[in-house]
């Protein structure tokens, strides 16, 4: 070994803590450096003196004292913690009349389109011609059984909505028929 991996195993030949190769080594070491010998009578000197220290406890006194400190402190977690409990009930509260009053608007009438009955048939989709009258196309709708229920779009498309027992295929002839009124017709 090198001498300076002997002087890291001084501490614990002073222990005697090495396993007898490494102790021999260091003995060795020891009989031929006079300063290595001054380290290891240093290094005795420190782990007599710690040896003959005693730790001196707080006795009973000083224990129960401490626990009294931790269970104020634990009381005062405890309390800065209560907050959550009303903050989750009003939450809750709050969720409950949301609920309530989404159900309330699931359950109102819906909207019937001005001039026909409620919705229930296939829903078109027409582009109108743009010198058509509004006569012509009331003449067109009534023709076919539908209702305008959206339009015109930015795209200038009508959505109407065929009655229930239109028949969808003969609507969509009779309306790309009428040319005079109708530029396009598909099924939505």
């Amino acid at each position: 070994m090198t001498d300076k991996k002997i002087e890291e195993l001084l501490p614990w030949h002073v222990n005697k803590t090495l396993e007898p190769e490494s102790s021999r080594q260091v003995e060795e070491y020891l009989a031929g450096d006079a300063d290595a010998r001054a380290d290891v009578e240093f290094l005795r000197a420190v782990r007599n003196t710690l040896k003959d220290q005693t730790v001196q406890s707080p006795g009973e006194l000083g224990l129960k004292r401490f626990q009294k400190q931790l269970a104020e402190t634990r009381q005062v977690r405890s309390a800065a913690r209560q907050w959550w409990r009303p903050a989750l009930a009003a939450a809750a509260l709050v969720i409950v009349v949301q609920g309530g009053l989404l159900v309330n608007l699931w359950q109102a009438e819906t909207y019937v389109p001005l001039g026909g009955d409620a919705p229930g048939g296939p829903v078109l989709q027409v582009e109108l011609n743009e010198d058509a009258t509004a006569a012509a196309l009331q003449e067109a709708l009534n023709r076919v059984g539908a209702t305008i229920v959206d339009g015109p779009g930015a795209l200038g498309i009508y959505r109407l909505r065929l009655s229930a027992d239109a028949n969808l295929d003969e609507a969509i002839a009779v309306l790309s028929a009428n040319t005079e009124v109708v530029r396009h017709v598909s099924k939505e």
